[in-house]
């Protein structure tokens, strides 16, 4: 077989293609994935009633078994079915110590939740950002008995440091008009964002009952990304980079059975002379 000057060229090419979208997702190695969760829950871990509401995350401490918010009937302020899960369980899915889940204000502590977390490497110069809104059937005037809160994780699993940010509870500033969800109170939404020094965390969001569970709160979440202004960062889904793979190999497939047919035109020509 013989190998001609543009096979080389078209097979360094390919080569330079392979390395160049590996190198992409080595870039995007550290963001979040699906942090729009426009892919539905995808690459998220999930715990309790966790589901999607208007392209956002949406986390209850609404039980999916017992009629929570007396007098309204049945269960529905739990929008995934799944039941909500004890605050130890909880806390061990978030990597956080015990008790690292407490309202500020609260008699008993916390009860249960729901929550959702991710895994990703941070960089030099990195910023965890994403919009909030909380939600509850709490009555604020009640915030020493049911103080129901949501809170932020990080957990630095190099040094297994945790940091437990709180970003909202009954002391926060609610509206009182009922949410399109229902809800009687919310915050309305806010934006978060933070520093990161480098190395690998487990990023969790949720949403805990305080003391008991016959009122529902919820948590939704969204737009949650890594951005770095010195180097803007590209989340590539793993679908994608195996479509551009595709597409790649299938346009030099298609440039070697063109140079492959071209050798045998010169080799019949030059055969008939």
């Amino acid at each position: 077989m013989t190998v001609t000057h543009s096979s080389i060229i078209r097979f360094s090419t390919v080569t330079i293609s392979l390395f160049s979208i590996l190198s992409l997702t080595d870039s995007a190695y550290g963001a979040i994935i699906n942090g729009n969760f426009s892919n539905g829950l995808n690459n998220w871990n999930t715990s309790g009633d966790v589901s999607i509401f208007s392209g956002q995350a949406l986390l209850t401490t609404a039980s999916a078994i017992f009629e929570d918010d007396f007098p309204t009937s049945g269960t529905p302020f739990n929008f995934s079915g799944n039941e909500v899960t004890d605050i130890a369980s909880l806390e061990a899915f978030l990597g956080v110590e015990p008790l690292a889940l407490e309202p500020t204000d609260t008699l008993l502590g916390a009860f249960e939740g729901s929550a959702i977390q991710q895994t990703f490497t941070a960089l030099a110069g990195d910023e965890l950002k994403f919009s909030w809104n909380f939600l509850t059937n709490e009555d604020s005037s009640q915030v020493l008995v049911n103080n129901d809160t949501a809170f932020l994780t990080l957990v630095n699993t190099g040094d297994n440091t945790s940091n437990v940010i709180q970003l909202a509870d009954l002391n926060s500033s609610l509206s009182t008009s009922p949410s399109s969800l229902g809800f009687l109170n919310e915050t309305g939404v806010n934006n978060f964002s933070t520093d990161l020094t480098p190395g690998e965390y487990i990023f969790g969001l949720t949403v805990v009952d305080d003391t008991d569970s016959l009122v529902s709160s919820a948590l939704l979440v969204d737009s949650i990304q890594i951005v770095n202004d010195s180097k803007p960062k590209v989340v590539t889904e793993p679908a994608t980079i195996l479509g551009l793979l595709s597409m790649i190999l299938l346009g030099s497939r298609r440039g070697f059975i063109k140079d492959r047919h071209k050798r045998d035109k010169v080799a019949v020509a030059a055969s008939a002379d």
